[in-house]
Formats: C-alpha cells, sequence, structure tokens
C-alpha cells in the first residue's frame, strides 16, 4: 500500500472556553465570601478597577477636564471601543456574550464539545471537613460500647456534663438523681466513659485526668504512676529532690518521669475546642411580608466596582504598547463587573423561582415539600431552545 501526503480542508465547529468566559462560569458558583476575596484581589490587580465609595455610591468619579465620567457597573456601556451595541432593551447592556444559566440548567448532550474538555479537578484539600465536637465523638463511641438504655443514659448524662476541656463539672450524686440510678452504677459508666478517647476525657481534677492517660498505656511506668498519685503537690510545686528522697531513686530517674508526666494532655478537649469557629453567610434570604415571599441577596460585603475614569486618556495619548495594556485590563474590568452583576441576577431569578415551586412547603412545613428538579427550574426562568443554541455559539 503505497503512502503520500495530501492537504485537506475541513470546516467543524466546537465550543471553546476563554479564560473571561471561565471567570464568568466561576464566579456563579463562588459564595459570598468567596466572590468577596476574587473581587478584593482583582481590585488589587487590575489598577483600572476602583470601589465605588459607600458613603456616595451612586455619584460617580469625578473626571478629567474634558472627559466623561467612568463607567460603573451599571454604567459599563459607555466604554464605546470594547462594548457591541445593545441587542435589546429587556436584556440591555448589561448582559454578557453568553447566559450563565445555561451553563446550570443546559443538557449535557448539548455540551458534549465542553464537557470533552480538560478541566481541573477540585484538590482534596479544598474539600470542607466535618468537625465533630467531643460530644458528638464520645456519644459515637458510647453507642459501640454499651447496648443497655441505663448506661447508655448514664453515658449521655455524663458526656452533657463535660466542660470544653473534657473535665466532668458535675457531682456523681447528681447524675445519680437525675438518671435514676445508684451511685455505684455511676461510677462503673464513669470508668468506661474514662476509657474513651481521648485520653483523660470525664476526669474530675487534673490529677486524675494524668492517672487514666499513664494507666491507659499497657506497660505505664510505675514511677510516674506513683509520682502523681502519691506526690502530686510535690509535683506541681517542682520540689524534684523531696520526691528523689521519698522514692528512694535518683533525681535522674525521677526527672525521666516527670519528663514522661510533662508529655501528657492536661485538656484532653482541646483538640475538639471551638477555635475553628464556621459562620454560615447566605447568599440570598427569603422575607415573608403578608402573603408574598420576598428575595433579597445578601450584597454585605461585596464592594460596588467602576473603571477609573483616569486611565481612559491613556487609551489617546499613550503609545501602541501602553494602549494596549490598558485595552487589555480595560476589557477585564468590564467583564468582571458584568460577570458580578450577571451572577445577582441569576441567583435572584433562580431563588424566586424555587420559591414560586416550593410555597406550600415555605406556608405549611415539611410535608409539603415536593421534588424539584434542575430542567424545572430552568425552564421556569427562560431557558428555552433558541436561548440554548444562542449560549453554545457564543
Amino acid at each position: 500500500m503505497a503512502m503520500e501526503a495530501r492537504l485537506s480542508m475541513r470546516l467543524s465547529q466546537r465550543v471553546v472556553m476563554t479564560p473571561l468566559l471561565q471567570q464568568a462560569i466561576q464566579l456563579l458558583q463562588l459564595s459570598t465570601l468567596e466572590l468577596q476575596e476574587v473581587v478584593q484581589k482583582e481590585l488589587l490587580e487590575n489598577p483600572l478597577l476602583e470601589e465605588v465609595p459607600t458613603e456616595n455610591p451612586e455619584a460617580p468619579e469625578a473626571a478629567a477636564p474634558g472627559e466623561a465620567p467612568a463607567p460603573t457597573a451599571s454604567t459599563t456601556a459607555e466604554v464605546q471601543p470594547l462594548e457591541p451595541p445593545p441587542v435589546d432593551r429587556e436584556r440591555g447592556t448589561d448582559d454578557l456574550p453568553f447566559d450563565l444559566t445555561a451553563v446550570m440548567f443546559d443538557d449535557h448532550e448539548e455540551r458534549s464539545l465542553v464537557a470533552q474538555e480538560d478541566r481541573d479537578e477540585l484538590p482534596f484539600e479544598n474539600m470542607v471537613r466535618s468537625v465533630s465536637s467531643l460530644a458528638d465523638h464520645l456519644d459515637e463511641q458510647l453507642r459501640f460500647a454499651a447496648e443497655d438504655e441505663t448506661i447508655r443514659r448514664i453515658g449521655n448524662e455524663i458526656i452533657g456534663n463535660l466542660d470544653e476541656d473534657g473535665y466532668l463539672r458535675a457531682e456523681l450524686s447528681e447524675i445519680a438523681e437525675r438518671c435514676q440510678a445508684t451511685l455505684e452504677d455511676v461510677e462503673k459508666v464513669l470508668a468506661l466513659v474514662q476509657a474513651f478517647d481521648p485520653p483523660g476525657v470525664a476526669a474530675r481534677s487534673i490529677q486524675e485526668c494524668l492517672l487514666i492517660q499513664l494507666k491507659s498505656d499497657p506497660n505505664p511506668d510505675p514511677v510516674s504512676v506513683e509520682i502523681v498519685e502519691q506526690y502530686f503537690e510535690d509535683l506541681t510545686k517542682r520540689r524534684y529532690p523531696d520526691i528523689a528522697r521519698a522514692l528512694k531513686l535518683s533525681l535522674d530517674r525521677v526527672m525521666e518521669s516527670v519528663e514522661e508526666i510533662m508529655g501528657l494532655e492536661p485538656k484532653p478537649g482541646r483538640r475538639f475546642g471551638g477555635s475553628d469557629s464556621r459562620y454560615i453567610v447566605p447568599d440570598v434570604v427569603v422575607h415573608k411580608m403578608g402573603n408574598e415571599y420576598v428575595v433579597v441577596l445578601n450584597e454585605d460585603g461585596i464592594p460596588r466596582l467602576r473603571v477609573n475614569s483616569l486611565y481612559r486618556s491613556l487609551l489617546r495619548s499613550s503609545g501602541d504598547e501602553a494602549r494596549a495594556y490598558v485595552e487589555q485590563k480595560l476589557r477585564s474590568a468590564v467583564w468582571l463587573i458584568k460577570s458580578v452583576d450577571q451572577r445577582q441576577r441569576t441567583l435572584r431569578k433562580v431563588t424566586q423561582s424555587i420559591v414560586k415551586f416550593q410555597r406550600e412547603f415555605l406556608d405549611k412545613g415539611l410535608p409539603y415539600l415536593r421534588p424539584l428538579s434542575l430542567r424545572d427550574v430552568g425552564e421556569d426562568i427562560g431557558m428555552s431552545t433558541w436561548r440554548r443554541r444562542r449560549a453554545c455559539s457564543s
């Protein structure tokens, strides 16, 4: 079979995800706090972007002599060299050259070319981990350790009376009275809970906490145990020579045990503490006013952006290299302003649609929650076939 070289021409179409398009799609997926970080980063990197003063957000910046005011989120279409004329009055000049809702509600088969592109997977370390509290951690161990309801009731009462450091702050007699159990039963359950992880939990004093940790070792050091049991006051006051004379041991041997004791955890609940506080900030809030539900976007902390008018003069007075740089930054700034505005309008439309579908659930409660798919919401907010085709051809 002979091999030969030929020239051929083939016409094909494919969807290209430009960097600006990817940025707009990513903005839609960000939470309010993440969007604030992105906007603040762009304000630092793009000299053409600036924040509208909060005391007078509607007033445009004072322009240089002979120049028009700088464009804001509502007037970005005034940048003539970069923006096409408006298509229609309904969508206005704020629209992107694609519809972000198509990314959310379009069919996978209609976006097959985009789906075939290589995309970076979300790094595992970026996933939010579920932080369990000390009580949850102990409750789980209690469920596996005991099946008797009385033991579980007493155990839950003990766990519920632990402070954030893991110490028991209730008298055993009080627990016995509340659980209607004997003091001996409470002591047995307390010994069971003290054997849980983390070692030293449910202790009533730091001395008992240290003893529990020492005895949890399969081969505990008898000298360390004796020091904590019999000479704890001398240990706290660092009278190590007195301890050595009382035990008839060398000072070096006693210091080995002291080092082991100092390596123990005096606060077993420390790693379950509330230092890693997580606050939930909603992107959208739904208020009931009379018989209607009002959708309010959370825009706290999201700065209002506009383009600095001082840089517009550089487009006419600078050389080709500087002009190309300013045009690139100006295009990026206008795109970001429009993307943020499009994100807010998309969130509002989607939330209003959900409220409409789930009206009975909001009025009457959980039994009236109805199934709802992305396609239902997409069709409700106007995702028709021609708009899908327009989004794919952009």
